[in-house]
């Protein structure tokens, strides 16, 4: 454990998440072998940061739905932006508390797929 601090509104942290969100994708690639090529029609993506994750699924897999929900909300907007600016129209980002919230807020459905990585 350390005692280094997330600042997620934070324009240097938003980067330097964005940045690994991209090291651990080359590294694991978007889903462990036994998914990959299977068909989903929803996916979440909790604690979705930069949203990278879910805008590259949202382009694999263009006739999903994919959900991607964060805490912090300088990063929803730059998910938001990146989302607009790719046509990326089968994604949303939403503010949300995964710690206090309950799923149920996202809606009352069921998700083929949720994604949960721990940001360090």
């Amino acid at each position: 454990m350390s005692d280094y601090v997330n600042n997620t509104e934070s324009v240097g942290e938003q980067v330097r998440l964005d940045h690994q969100a991209g090291l651990v994708i080359d590294a694991i690639g978007h889903l462990p072998h036994p998914l990959r090529g299977k068909p989903f029609q929803t996916i979440l993506d909790l604690g979705c940061g930069s949203g990278r994750w879910a805008l590259d699924m949202a382009y694999q897999y263009p006739d999903a739905e994919i959900v991607g929900v964060d805490i912090s909300s300088t990063l929803i907007t730059y998910a938001r932006a990146q989302a607009k600016t790719m046509n990326r129209d089968n994604v949303k980002f939403l503010l949300f508390d995964a710690f206090e919230g309950h799923l149920s807020e996202l809606g009352k459905r069921s998700y083929d797929l949720v994604n949960l990585v721990r940001s360090v």
